[in-house]
Order: structure tokens, then C-alpha cells, then sequence
């Protein structure tokens, strides 16, 4: 075996000293002898491409610790240059830290209403008390330095731990996300206090880091905690801590105590928006229980003490503070406040004091007049008006619809004392119950939609999948119209047409008319989102219904018109250009239906709160979520469009039953509208030139036919995509007979006869069964069924009318004198009564036999008269006869009585019995026909004879057994009868 050849370690050979790898077999004789390799210089020895590990390599790297620490010494000497030389180049414009405590000067902001009347002034020096540390309770600095910096005592200015994290967390990787800041209370006392004019850069952010360490070695700790104390921003002008105290409790900051300190300590962080004096203070108590457990990670106190603390004042259900004053208008500045920072951007510590210095001069939209008497009004009526329903507070804001500037803007009854009463309610989330409808209707109108204001809805019961709405009263009313389902605030109707809308369409138009605080997530709302289970500011309601107001045309909201400084405008807001949020022929319909008190009164009565009266236009719509715990009254003209509000300060407190918008926030809606407008001009909503109104049927929603009920025809307002083309396709009108329920025929009787309409209709969602049984059951309910008859009267028929004939007088024939009309009418159906007409006109009529009419023929006309009779039976068919006859002279009276009556009754035996009657007719007539009536059992009749005048005249009777009474009259040949006889009467046996 061949003896492995060692190489030899040589510095000539191997300059870097890296251990040789053993071959794997023996080196060539021309390896050992070759050419010497030449030493490196100490510069190639560093040159970064041959220490690269990574390089492509014609030899095997050889590694050793003297490499690696040349390369380390290297870098870290060349850092040390950088950093040397940015030290150098910074700290050259960086301030004296031992002037630390001098202040420079600074212009406050000021804030104007429209008018150019001052509101407030936002300045950082004015409000600001220097007090040294004996003077500050403990408890403040021990929740400041736990809150802010818990290594206070034990960092040397900067906390690396704390700016790596923020380094690291703003790379990609963490993307971008800032979880946590690297500064300690060093740098932000010098930050604040010399470099708050400077820009939030890197190079900033070294300079602060330079200043820190410098402060560290002039300044003891507590020196530095109490500067900071006295520098920062708490809100509300309140700069340092001693006028914090005094401004939030009215005490010196000495006499704080821990719930009071961890309160104060949790609001520099974002000072406007944990202000006490703002919209957020459930957001500000959250964060003091955060500051009381820091306490006690830190072991500043004990879990007890911080357990008492979060219950101790201020607190969610006491925050009490000390009131405002001297405050204009206060949540309206400070909502401008909060939109003067968002204009500054970058970070929100920053901002505050950059606005507090910047010499801003604010022209706002509020309108001191207009501030001042909606705060009267809420002021006087509030109290009375919330007690009296259980609540606690209430809002009023008024927008401009053609700009969107804030008219007014009252957060709460009472600023200074109310509980919550520095809590903006105008600019809370709050759910707007029905008063959010609007928007699912102006939705459900547009160009991609079919539907418009005459369209029905059904108000049934219906399930929605595992969702079942009610209306407010329990009541359902059928087909409405979405005019009269909008207006009277029917909840089916409206969770219909938002689902034929699509949920997030109507959130996507909500949005174009400023609703800014809904989500785009249609599943985290749900159909109930038109009964108002979105949150939304009264501000953004006024804003939005504003854009009704203005023809569908939506200006942001603006309560900045422009900033100034030093004489020259920075920003001007009245430059910014309206947009279109919806149609304007859907903005006038939403307009129309809601300022429409008559569609309205079935709910509201016609005397309500949601109108001005008949002189003057006026759109609004009431909301009360539910359990009644918010009220809403939300309306407009063309000048101003107001939203109030009522509920509790106490989120999910419930009001008393029956408190809805129309009677808690209407009234002082009312009262506000009515005085704003007091001499304004009247001025109507403008109606697009496109527009027409068109009559439709109902029930089809399309153009009326001779088949279409009168009483289904209505008239609206309609867009030209919403006119319909085709006509009405739901109704059949049918005559039917009422007796037998089937088609009437022309021997129906006429009183007999109704009018019928029938209809087919169908649910919105015919394919879906909890749509369409609810509609098909109301159908049947209401006899509105599409099952007409199809077989005719069959009682009423000719078999079944009775027979009349006109005995006297007779066709042709003379009348003069009193003349009797004698008929006989007969059938297989009881006769109820003929009726007697002469010339068309009836004279009379008998209910009973004998079926005659006594008529004096004096009345007559001269010349033929046409004599009636219609017999009518117990099915109500009828048969006529008629008789023509002439008027008579007095020469042609009729026959005299007949004498010599003689009646015998017949002889005793099994019946039928009979009488025989004999008499002398008389002569002073052309006497033709002898009548006798018998009355008695079975009723009356009459048996005639023919007889001649001046002769005897005789009779026999047939009957049954009983008494009977008899009487004898003649006629002669002109129908004339004479005097009856006297009656007389016979037994028969």
C-alpha cells in the first residue's frame, strides 16, 4: 500500500493559514513542485468576492476564524464611520438640550363659523401650567412610565429592544404593520419639545435618538419624567399635566388619584380621540383598565388597588368630569378638530400638536344662528321630551343639501352637564331603524330594477329563512304599494325590496350618499339591515337624506369650508364638486313618497309631526330600532335637511314601549324645521321634465283594460324606464247571477246581477313556496281567486218564468170612468206581485189575488194608451202582457150593479159541494161578462159569465166545504166594469 504524502503547512503555501483538505490519494510529483504561490495583500485578503462563500470557485473554500474576524472587524469599522459621520452631520443643527425646557413660539389655531364669528382656538402654550414634581401625584407617574415605558429607569434614553421591534415590524415581513413604537419617554420629551416642527423622517428620528442619550447624561430621571409630564398633550387644550387636572377634574395634579392618574395617562397616546371631552369614552375607560393592569405587571400596585380603580370615577357608568364653559358649539369643534388632524395625517400625536402650533385660521360651514337655535331647541325641549320616554339625550344636525356643509351640529342636550353629555351623538354609530328604508327603495328604483312607486308588494306573512319579520302593530295589509309601504313604515314590504335589491347594492347606494360606517360585507347584516341593524352616524343620515334633497346629486360632508395661514389659503373645500349618488328621477320619487302626509295618514293620522303643513313640501321618514332603544326623525326641504335623535347614553338601553321616531324625535324635528324655515321661501321638490304620471292597474302593475276595476286604478309619478308597455293581464270582469253563483244570462234578473272581477296573481318570488303560499292564501281569503265560473244560470230560465195575460179591458177597447185592469197570472213558481204601467210609467201594482188595478181613465191621454202588466214570481222572473187602449167619453161609463142577487147552496154530500147564484144584470150598458169573485178557504178567485144586458144572469160554484164570501160586477164591451155588488156570504157544507 502507497504511503499517503502529507502536505506541508506553509504560510507561503496556504497565506490565509485555512486547514488543507486531506486528498483522497497521494499529490502528483508536479503538484508539490509547481509554481509558489504569490501572498495576498491585506486589501485582496478583504476584497468581499473572494471571502464570498457563495462565489464560484476553481479550489475548495477553506474556512478559518481569522477570516471571519477580519471580515466582522471590517464591517463594524466601516459602520462606526457611518455612523461617526451621520453624528457628525446631525448633531450639528440639533438643539441645545440644555435649553431643553424653553419654549418656542407658537400661533394657535383658530376656528370660525361661516360668518367669520370665532368658536374656539386651539393653542398649545396658553393652557399649560409648569409644575415640579412634588407637585405631581405618584400615581401619574407610575402609570405613565408602566403605560409608556416600563424600562424608564433602567434604559440610558433609548430602549434598542424597542427600536429594533419597531425597525423590524415596519419591514415587509411583518407587513408593515407598526405594533409597537421604539420610543421611550426620553425621546418623546425631546421630540415634543424641540422637534415637534420637523417632519417624521428617519433622519428625525436619529436626531431624537442623539438628543436622548445628551438629555440622559444632563438631566436626572425624574427631572426628565417631570418635564415630559408638563410637555405632553391631553386634550382639549389641556397641555401638561397640572392643567389636565384641572381641566378634567378641577383639581391640582398633586391630588389625583389612581383612578383619576391611570385615566389621564391613557390619553396622550391619541389625545383628541381619548378626549373626555369627546365621542369615544367607552374606548378611553378601556384603555384606563389596560394603564391600572400595566400597574400591576409592573408591581406598582396591587391587583385589588387596580379592581377598585376600574370602578372607581371617572368610570363607564360614571364618567363624570368637570364642565366646559367656555366652549362654542364644543362637539362641533371638536368634530373639526378630529378632520383637522385626519388633514394633517402621519401620526396622531404628531398632528395634535402641529395643529395646536400651526397659526391655522379655520373657516367653518357652522352657522352660529343656526347652532344656536337648534341648541335652544333641544336645550327646552329635550329634557321633558327624552324623561318622558325613558331616555337621556338626543341630537340635532342639520345639513346644507346643495353644498353638504354642516349647518349646525348639537352632540347632546347639555355639554356641560348631562351624563355623557361631551359624548357627540351626532357623530356615534347608532342603529337608524326604519329611517335607513329609503335607501333600499331608491335602490330597488333604479335603472337595473322594474320596480317604481305603484308597485305591489305583499304585506303577508313570510318567511325568509329562519328570519320572520312583523310589522310594528302585528297587522299585515295585503298588497300595498310602495309608495303607501314606504310612507306608513310597513317592515314586510321593505324586507321584500331589499332582497329583490340585493342587500349589497343597496349598502353600494347607501355609501354614494355618505353612509361611510357600513361594512361591505352584505352576510354581516342580512335582510334585517332595512330595519336598520347597520350602525350610522345622524351626521351621515343628514348628509345622505341630503342628497335626496338635491336631486340625487351628494356633496361630501363638509364642515370645513377653508383653511388659511398667513393670509393664504392652504386648503379650500368649497371647490369640491357634488356627485351622483342615484337617479335624479329615483331621488324625486324617494322625495315624493315621503313629503306624500295623505299616503301616510293610515298610520300617522293626518295630523302628525312628520309634516309642516299643506303649504309647505317637506320629505321625512321616522326609525326606531328595536326594544325601542334609538328614535329617529330624518327630513329635509330643497334648503336643509335635519336628523335627530333620541335614546339613552347607555348603549342597548331600552326605552318605553311604543317609543318610536314619530313621537320621541319628530316633535323636536318639527319645532326645529318650523323656525329654521319661518320666512324662508316655499320651495318644491324639481321634478325631472322626463317624468309622467300614469295610471296603472294595481294589482298588475301595468296599463288598465276595459277588464281592470275602477277601484284598482291608481296614478303615480313614474321614471321612463319604470312606464310599463304592456297592459293588465290579472283581471276578468264576469256578470254573475247571485242565486246560483254562475254566469248570469239575460233572464237573470237584473237586481240579480253582479258585476264580478276576478284575478290571477302571484307572489314577487312566484318559484319560492314561502313567497308564494302566503300571497295564494290572502287570494283565497279575499275572494280574489282565478277560478271563474264557467256554466250559466240554470235557474233562471223559460221554463221557469210565469205566464200573464190581461183580461180587461180588452185590446181595443173604449175606457172611460174609473176601469178596472184585471189579469191572470200563473206558473209553476208562487207569483209575488204584477205591476201595473200605462205608457211605460207605473200606476201600481197587487201582491195578492185578485191581480187587479182600479185606474180612472181620466188621467189618461187623449188617444191610445198602452196598459202593462209584468207578473213577477219567486225566482224574481217576470212575463208581461199589454193592451192597447182608447181614452172614453163620459157617455161611455160603465154598467150599474147587477140586482136580484139569489144563492143557494147546493145540496149536502161528498164534496165538492156547490152554489148556485142568480141575479138581473142591468141595462143601462152593452154588458158582456159577469165576474164573481169568491173569497174564503184556499184564497180568493174569480169565475166569469157571459151575459147580455136587462136579462137574468146565473152561476154555479164549485168548492169545498166552508164559508165564502161572494160579489157580482158586469162589463160591458169596452172593458168598462160597473159597480160591484154588495158582498154577501154563504156556507157551503
Amino acid at each position: 500500500m502507497a504511503l499517503r504524502r502529507k502536505v506541508k503547512r506553509s504560510s507561503k503555501l496556504n497565506p490565509l493559514n485555512v486547514r488543507s483538505v486531506r486528498p483522497s490519494r497521494p499529490l502528483p510529483k508536479a503538484a508539490l513542485y509547481s509554481k509558489p504561490v504569490v501572498p495576498l495583500k491585506w486589501w485582496q485578503r478583504l476584497n468581499p468576492a473572494r471571502l464570498n462563500p457563495f462565489r464560484k470557485r476553481t479550489e475548495p473554500f477553506r474556512w478559518s476564524w481569522k477570516k471571519f474576524f477580519i471580515w466582522v472587524g471590517a464591517t463594524a469599522a466601516v459602520f462606526l464611520v457611518i455612523i461617526a459621520a451621520l453624528f457628525a452631520y446631525y448633531v450639528r443643527d440639533l438643539p441645545n438640550p440644555r435649553k431643553l425646557t424653553e419654549r418656542p413660539n407658537v400661533e394657535s389655531t383658530k376656528i370660525l363659523d361661516r360668518n367669520g364669528k370665532s368658536l374656539y382656538s386651539f393653542y398649545g402654550e396658553e393652557n399649560r401650567t409648569l409644575v415640579t414634581s412634588d407637585k405631581i401625584s405618584t400615581f401619574v407617574k407610575q402609570a405613565t412610565v408602566s403605560l409608556e415605558d416600563a424600562n424608564f429607569y433602567s434604559h440610558p434614553g433609548i430602549d434598542v429592544k424597542g427600536l429594533a421591534r419597531a425597525v423590524i415590524c415596519r419591514l415587509p415581513i411583518c407587513g408593515g404593520r407598526v405594533s409597537g413604537g421604539g420610543s421611550t419617554i426620553t425621546q418623546q420629551y425631546v421630540r415634543n419639545a424641540q422637534l415637534v416642527s420637523k417632519a417624521q423622517t428617519a433622519s428625525r428620528k436619529l436626531q431624537e435618538i442623539i438628543l436622548a442619550v445628551e438629555v440622559e447624561q444632563i438631566y436626572s430621571k425624574d427631572e426628565i419624567l417631570t418635564g415630559y409630564l408638563n410637555e405632553i398633550p391631553y386634550g382639549a387644550n389641556a397641555y401638561g399635566i397640572e392643567a389636565a387636572a384641572q381641566t378634567y377634574f378641577g383639581k391640582s395634579a398633586k391630588d389625583l388619584n389612581l383612578s383619576e392618574a391611570a385615566t389621564l395617562a391613557a390619553i396622550p397616546q391619541q389625545p383628541t380621540y381619548y378626549s373626555p371631552f369627546g365621542n369615544n369614552l367607552p374606548a378611553l375607560f378601556e384603555r384606563k383598565k389596560f394603564v391600572l393592569d400595566r400597574m400591576v405587571k409592573t408591581g406598582d400596585i396591587s391587583q385589588a388597588d387596580a379592581d377598585a380603580a376600574k370602578k372607581a370615577r371617572p368610570s363607564v357608568d360614571d364618567p363624570t368630569f368637570a364642565p366646559r364653559t367656555d366652549l362654542v358649539a364644543p362637539h362641533f369643534v371638536f368634530y373639526v378638530r378630529q378632520q383637522l388632524i385626519n388633514f394633517i395625517s402621519g401620526d396622531p400625536k404628531a398632528a395634535e400638536l402641529t395643529l395646536d402650533q400651526a397659526g391655522f385660521t379655520v373657516t367653518t360651514s357652522l352657522d352660529l344662528d343656526t347652532q344656536n337655535l337648534a341648541s335652544g331647541i333641544l336645550s327646552s325641549m329635550g329634557p321633558a321630551a327624552v324623561s318622558k320616554y325613558q331616555a337621556s339625550n338626543a341630537s340635532i344636525t342639520a345639513v346644507d343639501p346643495k353644498t353638504g356643509e354642516v349647518l349646525a351640529m348639537v352632540g347632546s342636550i347639555d355639554y356641560n352637564t348631562s351624563k355623557s353629555g361631551n359624548t357627540n351623538f351626532a357623530t356615534a354609530k347608532l342603529q337608524p331603524g326604519s329611517s335607513f328604508k329609503p335607501f333600499v327603495y331608491a335602490t330597488e328604483f333604479d335603472k337595473d330594477h322594474t320596480s317604481n312607486p305603484a308597485s305591489i308588494t305583499y304585506d303577508v306573512p313570510t318567511d325568509f329563512g329562519n328570519y320572520k319579520p312583523n310589522n310594528y302593530n302585528g297587522q299585515f295589509s295585503g298588497p300595498v304599494t310602495n309608495r303607501n309601504a314606504l310612507s306608513r313604515s310597513l317592515n314586510i314590504p321593505a324586507v321584500k325590496n331589499l332582497y329583490l335589491a340585493g342587500i349589497g347594492q343597496s349598502i353600494a347606494t347607501a355609501k354614494r350618499l355618505g353612509i361611510n360606517t357600513l361594512n361591505n360585507d352584505p352576510a354581516s347584516y342580512g335582510l334585517s339591515l332595512v330595519l336598520g341593524s347597520g350602525e350610522v352616524e345622524p351626521v351621515e343620515m343628514a348628509g345622505a337624506y341630503a342628497g335626496f334633497a338635491n336631486g340625487g346629486m351628494v356633496n361630501a360632508l363638509r364642515p370645513i369650508l377653508k383653511i388659511e395661514r398667513g393670509g393664504q389659503v392652504i386648503k379650500d373645500y368649497t371647490q369640491d364638486q357634488p356627485s351622483k349618488a342615484v337617479e335624479p328621477e329615483v331621488a324625486y320619487q324617494i322625495s315624493s313618497i315621503l313629503s306624500d302626509n295623505n299616503a301616510r295618514a293610515p298610520v300617522f293620522g293626518t295630523k302628525n309631526f312628520l309634516t309642516l303643513g299643506p303649504d309647505r313640501p317637506v320629505a321625512a321618514k321616522s326609525g326606531t330600532t328595536q326594544s325601542d332603544r334609538d328614535a329617529w326623525t330624518v327630513g329635509f326641504t330643497p334648503q336643509i335637511a335635519v336628523a335627530v335623535w333620541v335614546g339613552n347614553n347607555e348603549p342597548n338601553k331600552t326605552m318605553i314601549k311604543g317609543a318610536d321616531g314619530s313621537v320621541v324625535a319628530a316633535p323636536i324635528w318639527n319645532r326645529f324645521m318650523t323656525e329654521y324655515l319661518k320666512g324662508k321661501p316655499v320651495v318644491d321638490f324639481t321634478r325631472p321634465d322626463d317624468m309622467k304620471n300614469v295610471t296603472i292597474d294595481r294589482l298588475s302593475g301595468k296599463l288598465p283594460t276595459d277588464q281592470s276595476p275602477p277601484d284598482q286604478l291608481i296614478t303615480d309619478v313614474f321614471a321612463p324606464w319604470q312606464i310599463p308597455t304592456t297592459s293588465d293581464d290579472v283581471h276578468q270582469k264576469l256578470n254573475i247571477d247571485t242565486t246560483t253563483g254562475k254566469l248570469a244570462t239575460d233572464l237573470t234578473p237584473p237586481e240579480d246581477v253582479v258585476v264580478k272581477y276576478f284575478c290571477k296573481i302571484h307572489s314577487e318570488v312566484p318559484d319560492n313556496p314561502n313567497w308564494e303560499n302566503p300571497v295564494q292564501a290572502w287570494a283565497q281569503a279575499n275572494g280574489c281567486t282565478d277560478n271563474p265560473p264557467t256554466s250559466s244560470d240554470d235557474v233562471h230560465t223559460d221554463a221557469n218564468r210565469p205566464t200573464i195575460s190581461i183580461t180587461a179591458p180588452v185590446s181595443g177597447s173604449n175606457v172611460s170612468g174609473t176601469f178596472t185592469i184585471i189579469t191572470k197570472p200563473a206558473g209553476a213558481h208562487a207569483i209575488t206581485k204584477v205591476e201595473f204601467f200605462i205608457n211605460n210609467v207605473s200606476v201600481g201594482s197587487a201582491t195578492a189575488a185578485p191581480w187587479d188595478l182600479s185606474y180612472d181613465a181620466a188621467s189618461l191621454p187623449d188617444g191610445n194608451s198602452t196598459i202593462q202588466a209584468v207578473a213577477h214570481n219567486d225566482l224574481g222572473l217576470t212575463q208581461h202582457d199589454q193592451v192597447t187602449v182608447t181614452k172614453g167619453t163620459a157617455a161611455q161609463s160603465g154598467p150599474g150593479p147587477v140586482t136580484n142577487i139569489i144563492h143557494t147552496p147546493g145540496k149536502a154530500g161528498p164534496p165538492p159541494v156547490a152554489i148556485h147564484i142568480a141575479w138581473q144584470n142591468p141595462a143601462n150598458s152593452d154588458v158582456t161578462t159577469a165576474i164573481v169573485t169568491q173569497t174564503g178557504p184556499g184564497g180568493s178567485s174569480e169565475h166569469t159569465v157571459a151575459v147580455t144586458p136587462n136579462s137574468p144572469g146565473s152561476i154555479d160554484i164549485t168548492g169545498t166545504a166552508g164559508t165564502y164570501t161572494f160579489t157580482i160586477r158586469v162589463r160591458n164591451s169596452s172593458g168598462v166594469d160597473g159597480t160591484p155588488s154588495a158582498t154577501f156570504s154563504e156556507k157551503l157544507t
